[in-house]
């Protein structure tokens, strides 16, 4: 078996129990209208979503290695260019309770002086065949994100496939996925929090379009 490549770390799971607020209660607390939060919202910053980046050969090479996972079978294998300060802290793969999906690789920062991204691939198999688009679309729904752009790509077979950024709270992901022809849905999720993005969105741009399976 091939040795995992690099050193990267534990994601924070897009699917991690949230505690739910009473919506008078927090109206309460903040003393907010609703004509102001719906303000807020109005004014909320709009996010870049670029579709290419600048990143040298260079510093690709001085700054990025490569991971190769193969921990979950020779049909889950994938490999990621990923910053040198990310490191796995999971690597087994983790059935996520009421989701269908199961975890194949956590990882995260861990140098504390730069901005926190994690990163997170997970699996399901489906026995009727969907389309890529629409698999991801609902995963992210029961996440609780909402799309807030996208990109979608159609195969030359005619199948759909999504590019999707999404926001939950204060946190922003990117999600991009494959389907290997043997009824495994695969999707990579970046995340990383909202005020950091604007900072990490070339390089999640990068390692969301450069992923793939081996």
């Amino acid at each position: 078996m091939k040795k995992l490549m690099g050193v990267l770390g534990i994601l924070t799971l897009l699917w991690a129990c949230e505690a739910k607020m009473d919506r008078k209660l927090s109206e309460n607390k903040t003393g907010k209208t609703e004509q102001e939060k719906k303000s807020e919202i109005g004014n909320m910053k709009k996010l870049s979503f670029p579709d290419s980046n600048n990143l040298s050969k260079d510093y690709l090479k001085q700054n990025f290695w490569r991971l190769d996972y193969d921990m979950a079978g020779e049909n889950l294998n994938y490999l990621m260019i990923v910053p040198k300060n990310i490191k796995p802290i999971e690597v087994k793969p983790t059935p996520l309770s009421g989701t269908g999906l199961t975890l194949i690789g956590k990882y995260k920062t861990i140098d504390k002086t730069t901005p926190y991204m994690e990163i997170c691939a997970y699996y399901e198999h489906l026995g009727n065949a969907m389309q890529p688009a629409d698999w991801v679309k609902g995963k992210l729904k029961i996440a609780g994100h909402e799309i807030v752009n996208q990109n979608e790509i159609i195969s030359s077979q005619g199948d759909r496939y999504i590019d999707a950024l999404s926001r939950k709270s204060d946190v922003i992901a990117r999600t991009t996925e494959y389907v290997n022809g043997k009824g495994d849905y695969i999707m990579l999720s970046i995340f990383c929090k909202e005020k950091d993005y604007e900072t990490l969105s070339e390089t999640i741009q990068f390692i969301s379009s450069s992923w793939k399976l081996e």
